[in-house]
């Protein structure tokens, strides 16, 4: 809206309302597109019920507000439109409403002149002509009265148009919360707008905020403090400003003073819980912009503060919809590395404090989690790709310590997660696969990639020969994380799965990566994973149902963009699907026959929808990287009729089924259909040398031979089931004392 007067009631700039309409108009198409495209991303029917079960789950509530919001917008355009037709209809009738006001204003001072003419001294007019002067004046009276009436009925619609626009922008975009604003600020002494500025709202949040720290805030201080926390949230150098007067030391201490009230009895949990939320969401918005200097500053007041390490785990508890600043993330994360890995001080909540009643209360993780907050800071830097590499790779630039264990090693092998079953390193691990130039989907930046495939050879080397990475200690949410990392990998996991040598090696820091041909990628070099780390870390990370029905459908996207791209070898592509299909089958049957009875004994509940959504979107979204580039790209020509991998596969199952076969005669027998109807004789030729057979074989031994390949690999479901045992354990260590020795 625009000022206007009764006298102007067509005033308004009603182009540059039209103008919003319009892009609200284009954004309500963009949401429409939005939930188009999240549908569109549904998987298709041949999945297991359960898995799009749970990918609806996860679907729908977005779905929901997609709607919702572009209704809300859609409304707001329509309501903005009903008042620009409005007042430009008022506009042009005020317009020939004030004309004809000029001519009327123009037709009484003409007859108030004859009139005034006529009484002149020495002026003789009759009393015929004085009445028709006098009968003029009063006609024109009339008609600026009848013109100022039908300006005042256009000044009484406008009025009317524009409480209606209000009415109508009220209900969609404030609805009831700007009456809890206004309180809130009124709470503040900020009762005019004359007072609301930056520096006033900043001063009176600080003053409201001692109060509740205080222990002494009324239900009405609370309501204020969450309003004016939410109010705050689009505005980030008000946000910043607010955290600059309350420091680290007061955010911890208000978030420990609105937990310990619930103790206390004193606040309702969900009031405690919302004005605490506030508070981190709004922490999240601060802390983006922050650099080095005002990131380490908070850092060390957080970690000064009183029994903080609750309230910090709270802080930095909601990764997924809260981050806190990639900047405040690793000065935090720098600090836990040294006082825990270099000094051997572990910083947990040794205490039942509020930190620690918030974190349980929204339960975003295992119960307990709020105990130890370096996990959410773990995985609040798995949000920071980039800075996750930087950061689990450092030490393996330049020489550790002597007595000093690798930050590696410790994280992810040494240390002890029964706190928060794998969810923080697990995110780490999944977030920096990310990494700008390391991912497939990314361009491509080779020291990136080095870097990357050597800090995953080491924390797969730290998680498989860790004593305390078991099917008992990782958490639903730890899995899917986990789960999510391995995804991301699996190209360089299926080459590596049919590789001819599978014995177990130690990894040396120099000799951790080997150059090979990536199908439909060339060239990299990826990481010497031994056999036995793939079974245990990829048993361990699928004894969940969900992420063990993630990780199929990734493996079954990657499998049949390789065997349909019509880009590469044809001959390595199957091999590697080969492969991929020994993992699958190996973490469906090894997990089983593993992991049934402890997690049935450790976790008997339903795995938690928000597990489900974090492991669906994950595993939809790992498969891209290599599908961005083999199916993006298109299908050549000459293999338009060629089947891919799952279906041939399928084929074969269903020609057996009933009958006494083994998977490894399933396998076998795919591959060998699958090469008839794809291999040229060219690939025959190369097929032939590939898996080592005479020149003069048959098509059928060299068919026969991919089976064999899936038997190299074929153990993973023996591996798999083995996997936590203390044998297995004792046998990778043996092998890496072993082959040490004999460098």
């Amino acid at each position: 809206m625009t000022q206007w007067l009764p006298a102007t009631p067509g005033t308004g700039d009603t182009s540059g309302i039209s103008a919003l309409g319009t892009m609200l108009d284009v954004a309500v198409d963009q949401f429409a597109q939005a939930g188009d495209a999240l549908r569109a991303r549904r998987p298709a029917q041949i999945y297991r019920a359960q898995f799009l079960t749970a990918f609806d789950q996860c679907a729908d509530p977005y779905l929901a507000q997609l709607s919702s919001v572009g209704g809300a917008i859609a409304r707001i355009a329509d309501a903005l439109a009903i008042y620009s037709a409005a007042v430009q209809s008022i506009s042009e009738r005020a317009t020939a409403v004030q004309s004809q006001g000029q001519d009327a204003l123009q037709a009484l001072a003409s007859a108030n002149r004859c009139v005034a003419a006529a009484r002149l001294p020495g002026v003789s007019t009759s009393a015929a002509t004085m009445g028709v002067y006098r009968a003029n004046v009063v006609s024109a009276q009339d008609r600026c009265t009848r013109i100022a009436a039908a300006m005042q009925s256009l000044a009484d619609e406008r009025s009317t148009a524009d409480a209606a626009v209000l009415r109508a922008l009220d209900g969609e975009c404030l609805s009831s919360s700007w009456s809890t604003t206004g309180a809130a600020l009124a709470a503040g002494g900020l009762s005019r707008p004359d007072l609301i500025t930056a520096a006033s709202m900043t001063a009176a949040l600080v003053d409201l905020t001692r109060v509740v720290t205080s222990g002494k805030a009324s239900a009405a201080d609370l309501a204020a403090l969450t309003a004016y926390l939410s109010a705050l949230q689009g505005d980030p150098r008000a946000a910043d400003a607010y955290f600059r007067a309350l420091g680290g030391r007061g955010a911890v201490d208000l978030v420990n003073a609105l937990g310990d009230g619930v103790y206390a009895g004193g606040i309702d949990a969900q009031v405690a819980l919302d004005a605490a939320i506030a508070v981190r969401a709004l922490l999240s918005v601060a802390s983006r912009h922050w650099e080095g200097d005002r990131a380490q500053e908070f850092a060390n007041q957080m970690l000064d503060a009183l029994d903080g390490a609750g309230a910090v785990a709270f802080l930095f508890g909601d990764a997924m919809n809260h981050p806190l600043g990639e900047a405040l993330t690793v000065a935090m994360l720098d600090l836990f590395d040294e006082n825990e890995r270099i000094n051997g001080n572990v910083w947990m909540s040794l205490s039942p404090g509020g930190g620690l009643m918030l974190t349980n209360l929204q339960g975003l993780g295992i119960p307990g989690r709020g105990i130890d907050p370096v996990s959410a800071v773990l995985e609040t830097l798995g949000r920071y790709p980039d800075a996750a590499l930087d950061w689990v790779s450092a030490d393996l630039l330049q020489c550790t310590a002597e007595g000093t264990v690798g930050r590696i090693e410790y994280w992810f092998g040494q240390r002890s997660w029964d706190s928060d079953g794998y969810q923080g390193v697990g995110g780490l691990w999944a977030g920096m696969q990310n990494a700008t130039g390391a991912d497939l989907s990314d361009g491509y930046d080779p020291v990136a990639w080095r870097r990357l495939q050597t800090a995953n050879a080491h924390v797969w080397e730290a998680l498989a020969l860790s004593d305390r990475f078991e099917v008992s200690t990782v958490s639903a949410f730890g899995a899917s994380y986990l789960a999510d990392a391995l995804a991301s990998q699996l190209l360089v996991i299926g080459t590596i799965a049919v590789a001819a040598e599978t014995e177990v090696f130690g990894l040396d820091p120099g000799e951790v990566l080997q150059d090979v041909a990536l199908p439909c990628v060339g060239s990299r070099w990826i990481p010497l994973i031994p056999a036995d780390y793939l079974y245990r870390v990829f048993g361990i990370a699928a004894s969940y149902e969900h992420t063990r029905e993630g990780l199929g459908v990734a493996i079954a996207n990657l499998q049949d963009a390789l065997t349909s791209s019509g880009r590469g070898s044809i001959v390595t592509n199957l091999d590697v699907a080969v492969g991929l299909q020994a993992i699958n089958d190996g973490t469906s049957g090894g997990a089983d026959l593993a992991g049934a009875a402890a997690r049935d004994a450790l976790m008997g509940q339903n795995v938690d929808a928000l597990a489900n959504a974090v492991s669906i979107v994950t595993s939809l979204r790992v498969a891209n990287p290599v599908l961005g580039i083999v199916v993006g790209e298109g299908i050549s020509a000459g293999s338009s009729a060629v089947k891919d991998w799952s279906s041939v596969y399928e084929d074969v199952r269903a020609q057996v089924r009933g009958q006494n076969t083994t998977q490894r005669e399933v396998v076998r027998q795919a591959a060998a259909d699958y090469a008839a109807q794809a291999f040229t004789p060219e690939d025959w030729v190369n097929a032939r040398q590939f898996i080592g057979q005479s020149p003069d074989a048959s098509d059928g031994q060299v068919a026969n031979g991919y089976g064999k390949r899936f038997e190299i690999s074929a153990g993973y479901a023996e591996g798999i089931a083995a996997m936590t045992g203390a044998e297995l354990r004792q046998s990778l260590a043996d092998a890496q004392s072993n082959n040490e020795k004999g460098k």
